[in-house]
């Protein structure tokens, strides 16, 4: 089996108009050639920064799910404000190449600089979605910060993470140097895609900076600021040489820290 898989990172410009955003993104998509096994994924708030109900936010899902059968791949659409039976929650899901789709996390910490958590309710959803060619997590955003649920995604089985983030420019490096360390301290795969072409509503810039890092800390992507889709290509052969040389899963799992995350595991359902 070949070892070899490729993810699509879509750095996508938010504009107000939901309609011309997914149109441009299935125009963009379209263009692209399916060569291997391959996961595309989106920024977070990537269509609006509003809260869906999940009877709208279904509809534009439904287009992404037909052009993931059209296309044959899997897709992380990044994520999205959601109410559902009357709780707001900032929520990702993963379509399969059949055009399904499920939620795959939901955000624990929504942001409390940002004032999030005014309307967005704490989640407890972090599922590991097995790929056939991969296993994947997703973290949305503020919950890369919180070291203890990007640890028990790695647990869980978890190969490549996948971070849709929407960061201000003055806070990009920041991201980096936490992606990095998310990487090797799990030996996984990390993957923050950025939002771009947008701001925060403090006014600082959000001007992309997506990054993709290897399980041994090194950074193997790494984008500008425009709208961009960019390719790399994932080895499992990599991952499995870094987690033989560096056991830091194993050691939690033979240490009395193997007990808190059993506790984690309960908490945050799957």
């Amino acid at each position: 089996m070949n070892s070899e898989f490729e993810l699509i990172v879509v750095q996508h410009k938010r504009e107000d108009d939901l309609e011309k955003n997914l149109m441009r993104l299935i125009k963009n998509l379209r263009a692209i050639k399916i060569e291997k096994n391959s996961i595309i994924v989106l920024p977070e708030v990537w269509l609006t920064k509003e809260i869906l109900e999940y009877s709208t936010l279904k509809s534009f899902l439904t287009q992404l799910e037909i052009l993931s059968n059209e296309l044959g791949v899997w897709m992380v659409p990044g994520a999205f404000y959601v109410r559902e039976n009357g709780k707001a929650l900032s929520k990702s899901y993963i379509i399969s190449p059949k055009g399904e789709s499920k939620a795959i996390s939901e955000k624990i910490f929504p942001s409390y600089p940002m004032k999030e958590r005014n309307e967005i309710s704490p989640g407890s959803f972090l599922k590991v979605e097995d790929l056939g060619f991969t296993k994947i997590g997703v973290i949305i955003c503020v919950d890369a910060m919180y070291p203890e649920l990007s640890r028990l995604l790695a647990i869980r089985g978890a190969e490549l993470i996948l971070n849709p983030s929407s960061i201000p420019e003055n806070r990009v490096q920041l991201w980096e140097s936490i992606s990095v360390t998310r990487a090797s301290e799990n030996t996984v795969y990390w993957a923050s895609v950025i939002l771009t072409g947008t701001s925060y509503p403090d006014g600082r810039k959000v001007l992309g900076g997506s990054i993709v890092v290897d399980p041994g800390g090194r950074i193997i992507l790494k984008s500008g600021a425009s709208e961009e889709i960019v390719r790399v290509t994932l080895d499992k052969n990599v991952l499995e040489n870094q987690r033989k040389r560096w056991v830091y899963l194993e050691d939690v799992k033979k240490s009395a820290l193997w007990e808190v995350y059993k506790r984690l595991d309960s908490f945050i359902g799957y």
